[in-house]
């Protein structure tokens, strides 16, 4: 595996990114803003989460073709980490 810019390119015959990294920092970034705010699940505990992690985790999304598996995995992990915040199954 590459590294250009944080964009992790996967070697191989077909052109593919990894998009491990980023889900790692969007959780960094996630747990940074949930361990200053609590555990309240509000309006102003959203919005600094849609400001500041979902650009971390959607960062190289531009550069890299998405495939389903990838676009599924990125939506996994913001829908874990909300159900997390809001304390659902």
């Amino acid at each position: 595996m590459e590294e250009y810019l944080c964009v992790y390119f996967v070697s191989g015959r077909v052109f593919s990114c990894s998009f491990n990294y980023a889900k790692s920092r969007y959780f960094r970034s996630f747990n940074a803003i949930l361990s200053k705010v609590g555990r309240l699940a509000s309006e102003e505990v959203i919005s600094p989460i849609y400001a500041k992690c979902l650009p971390v985790l959607l960062y190289s999304t531009e550069a890299c073709r998405i495939l389903v598996r990838d676009k599924r995995s990125l939506e996994f992990t913001v829908t874990r980490s909300l159900m997390n915040l809001f304390r659902t199954r």
